[in-house]
């Protein structure tokens, strides 16, 4: 019995001391471990570096940001340091050394395109070569260089430096201080920095401490911790410590592309039934072959009324352009004329004057045009030449006018002439004819282009911005969970969930509901099926040659590849300390049964 407790005792100690030594954790196979990925005030503390005569330093760094701190090391608050600093994309070098004091170069370039960059820093007797990726380099010459050599002293940091520290530590320029709390450290991944004096290999630096750091650099697009995918064709862009989603192009902007984008007047426009001739002026629509304009709008008032108004532009009996109206009943028509079409009228035969909101489209398609209003459908019609609105360039010739038309000129004088082809100025000119309301949400689509917000040129008095503030009031429209925001979207409502660590709709569903659901497999993998193989030397080499050379070759990105996906299946391997203690284990049960 004592031969059984003697053994107990001597696994427990091996494993104590082995997993002391390799910080408790478990060790992926494909261990990325050299690697960290720093967010916003994240540090790490290594051991001070050998920096004497004849020695190399290497950094190695990729990152989106402009302006941060690589690492800091001094003599322990003596008078000689040494620091590296990213400034708007170059990187600057600053150290006191011999008899250079307060030195400083730049290395030209920028740095920061989600790209490894290869920091290197040489010493001579007499100087200090600093390199960037092997070809941009510039050096320091300075005498008395052979006395100092840092790694006596203090910590190397990397990033920032911990708050714990900034009053214990005598800091020769508290400069590198200031300029990493005004940047707020590094962001972006940075392996082990590495040294080796003459002729010896490399070896990298021992980690002391790190906080606000992951493991890796894994790409933030594919990282289900950020939670979300980009929603309306919005594209995923990877920031390293985050992700962001480009909205640009889909008439959507928020963090997932998921809020429906109101910019300029686009919030709505207020038509108001007191002031004479309100009219909106915006950019005017091209109408290529291929495209689509549309907007909403929203009227108590049963009196016919311009809703929006364009032509070419040209004076004189060739002008081509169109109207869309309500008149008689609510119903809905466009007038349309081009210089091979025929005068003609298209009318939806509905009420659309209940103060509600109407979405109206209007379609070409080649000769083929169509009107409808919350999907319903006007007969579609054919032009051998439709209205031709486009110049050389591609660009309207004119505005486009919403609510009306301006009914003086810039000199204060009428507009009959500009208006007479399409009898507008009779029109206007009576009180019926003016819109009452609200106009929102004006956007144009092309072939080449999906619906893009139209800028608002300028406004008469009497129109009034925003048309919001309704929406959100109602019980049925306000159904945000789990403390997401009502968004007014004029027409609709959106829920803003950021910030609420849910998504979906009504920010019903937790963003953390797939990672964690996929975390509890790997887990259970791991602690019932580990791989009994055991980490080999060939992968170890392997994971150094790689440091050495991050891009790799191509056969040696489709080799970690392979690998990687045979660790998928066992993606945690067990350190061998709790090997010896699940075998020790196994020892004794055998032996209880003999």
């Amino acid at each position: 019995m004592s031969k059984i407790w003697r053994i107990i005792q001597i696994s427990l100690v091996i494993t104590i001391c082995h997993e002391i030594g390799h910080g408790g954790r478990l060790l992926r196979r494909n261990s990325t471990d050299n690697t960290l990925k720093y967010s916003r005030f994240a540090y790490s503390a290594y051991t001070s570096l050998s920096f004497t005569d004849n020695s190399t330093l290497v950094f190695r760094f990729k990152t989106m940001k402009k302006h941060g701190m690589l690492f800091y090391m001094d003599d322990g608050g003596v008078k000689e340091f040494m620091d590296a600093f990213l400034l708007n994309g170059q990187l600057r070098l600053r150290l006191t050394m011999g008899s250079c004091q307060r030195q400083q170069r730049f290395i030209n370039g920028s740095f920061v395109d989600l790209k490894w960059h290869k920091l290197t820093l040489q010493r001579t007797s007499e100087s200090v070569i600093l390199a960037v990726d092997g070809s941009a380099s510039s050096y320091v010459l300075c005498h008395g260089l052979r006395k100092t050599d840092f790694k006596k002293h203090g910590p190397l940091y990397v990033s920032y430096f911990p708050s714990q520290e900034w009053s214990h530590i005598k800091w020769t320029f508290r400069d590198s201080l200031w300029s990493s709390l005004k940047f707020g450290g590094f962001e972006g991944c940075m392996k082990t920095p590495k040294y080796a004096t003459g002729d010896e290999k490399f070896r990298r630096a021992r980690l002391l401490n790190s906080e606000r750091t992951k493991p890796g650099c894994r790409d933030a697009c594919k990282d289900p911790s950020f939670g979300g995918k980009c929603h309306n064709g919005g594209k995923c862009v990877n920031r390293i410590v985050r992700r962001e989603c480009d909205c640009r192009s889909t008439g959507y902007n928020g963090q997932n592309c998921s809020r429906v984008a109101l910019v300029d007047s686009m919030a709505g426009l207020r038509f108001s039934a007191d002031t004479i001739g309100p009219y909106a002026e915006f950019n005017g629509w091209p109408m290529p072959t291929i495209s689509e304009l549309q907007f909403y709008f929203k009227t108590g008032s049963r009196k016919s009324a311009i809703l929006l108004y364009q032509d070419n532009g040209v004076k004189g009996k060739t002008k081509d352009y169109l109207e869309v109206s309500l008149v008689k009943n609510g119903y809905a028509r466009l007038l349309i004329l081009g210089n091979r079409c025929p005068k003609t009228e298209l009318l939806i035969k509905r009420n659309f004057t209940d103060n509600s909101w109407h979405k109206l489209t209007i379609t070409r398609r080649g000769v083929h045009l169509n009107l409808s209003v919350d999907n319903i459908s006007s007969e579609i019609i054919s032009c051998a030449q439709p209205p031709r609105f486009s110049a050389l360039n591609g660009k309207a010739q004119s505005s486009l006018f919403m609510g009306g038309i301006p009914l003086l000129d810039s000199q204060r004088n009428p507009t009959i002439d500009k208006w007479s082809k399409a009898d507008l100025f009779s029109k206007v000119s009576q009180e019926s004819s003016w819109f009452q309301g609200c106009i929102a949400l004006l956007r144009y689509s092309s072939e080449v282009k999906t619906y893009e917000n139209v800028k608002l040129l300028s406004r008469s008095n009497g129109v009034w911005e925003n048309c919001s503030g309704e929406a959100c009031s109602s019980s049925d429209q306000n159904k945000c969970e789990h403390g997401g925001i009502c968004v007014d979207l004029v027409v609709t409502t959106q829920c803003d969930c950021e910030g609420t660590g849910y998504d979906g709709r009504f920010c019903e569903r937790s963003v953390n509901q797939t990672s964690t659901a996929t975390s509890d497999v790997k887990n259970t993998l791991s602690t019932t099926a580990p791989d009994h193989t055991g980490p080999s030397n060939n992968n170890n080499n392997n994971n150094n040659n790689n440091n050495n050379n991050p891009s790799g070759s191509k056969g040696e990105a489709t080799a970690r590849e392979n690998k990687k996906a045979r660790n998928d299946v066992s993606s945690l391997v067990a350190s061998p300390g709790w090997y010896l203690l699940v075998s020790m284990a196994t020892l004794l049960m055998r032996l209880a049964v003999a």
